[in-house]
């Protein structure tokens, strides 16, 4: 994910304290913060159906797949 980032090809949603900056993040790779109504969009995600996922990967994938009330 972090290379389609780096090359242009994507955008990727992270959770970030405010002030660090990853050391893997180049002056391609910026962070945007984001206020306000946020636009639906497509969210996709991949894993193994092999590993179990953290607790917290699945709570994330669990409030992901939830239907809008």
């Amino acid at each position: 994910m972090r290379a389609l980032v780096q090359l242009g090809m994507g955008y990727s949603m992270i959770s970030q304290s405010a002030g660090l900056r990853p050391l893997h993040w180049n002056d391609r790779v910026v962070a945007v913060p984001v206020s306000g109504p946020v636009p639906h969009e497509v969210l996709v995600t991949a894993f193994s159906s092999r590993d179990r996922l953290a607790r917290r990967a699945r709570a994330f994938l669990d409030h992901c797949l939830r239907q809008p009330d």
